[in-house]
């Protein structure tokens, strides 16, 4: 090869190397600050707080809810004691009040294991259902919009929500389309919203699976495992079924796996 044909590839990698750099510092996400309101028009600060605060509760939330129903979602957003069949046709069972370490206002625990088929979620199946749980109340939160708009003579247009979650340890991440827009003499569109939840969600699940992965290796509970294990296990048995809860901090997964 001639030194002149180096020379070009030695360019042409300098020159890829500076595009990935300028795409990622232009596409990068700050997920440690909330939008500055001293930057945006007075006349849309109260309705910008008002969407912001509505969808950072909405996400710590959804990974609350998430968890304890062992990776799911089950589209309404509402705690009713219901059973129903996940979209991917994993099964939940409904709890019930005279069974205190079952029973729970949102009620409904997912399988894990049926039989000696582990129907397990993925981590990614989480985060979806993370991100449904906050698209589902996307309504709530522009709605809480209106009263605002009456007071203030501000307009506002509403799209479809749009969400993406990505679990790290330590956090879960979250990025908010929420396609409002703001109009009075100008036209505001609020941008993604880019929130860092703290979360043992990754620990947690990983835990979790290490729970599941044992018992389904020889369908036996290791208490000692569980020891060594970030999170407290606690194991309840349920007619033919078995239900296990792994808490770590304010967070718990709850799954089940059918003997």
């Amino acid at each position: 090869m001639k030194r002149g044909q180096v020379t070009y590839f030695a360019i042409a990698g300098i020159l890829l190397v500076v595009v990935i750099f300028l795409v990622y510092f232009f596409t990068r996400v700050d997920y440690d600050s909330s939008l500055d309101l001293s930057e945006i028009d007075e006349d849309f600060v109260g309705g910008v707080s008002i969407v912001q605060e509505c969808f950072l509760e909405s996400s710590k939330e959804a990974v609350l809810y998430t968890l304890f129903h062992g990776g799911y979602f089950n589209g309404t957003g509402k705690s009713e004691l219901i059973s129903l069949v996940a979209v991917d046709e994993r099964e939940f069972v409904k709890g019930y009040q005279n069974m205190g370490w079952f029973y729970d206002q949102q009620g409904l625990v997912a399988y894990w294991g049926l039989i000696k088929n582990d129907v397990s979620p993925s981590l990614n199946t989480f985060e979806k259902s993370m991100a449904s749980f906050v698209e589902s109340r996307a309504n709530y939160c522009t709605l809480l919009l209106n009263d605002w708009s009456l007071e203030n003579g501000v307009g506002f247009s509403v799209g479809d929500t749009s969400v993406r979650v990505g679990i790290e340890e330590e956090n879960v991440l979250f990025e908010i389309d929420t396609a409002v827009s703001f109009e009075k003499d100008v036209v505001y569109s609020l941008p993604i919203l880019a929130f860092k939840v703290e979360s043992n969600s990754y620990d947690l699940y990983a835990d979790a699976v290490k729970i599941k992965e044992d018992y389904f290796g020889d369908e036996y509970l290791d208490f000692g495992m569980y020891r060594k294990l970030n999170s407290n296990v606690s194991v309840y048995p349920y007619d033919e079924n078995i239900v296990f809860e792994v808490i770590n901090g304010n967070e718990k997964i709850w799954f089940m796996v059918m003997l």
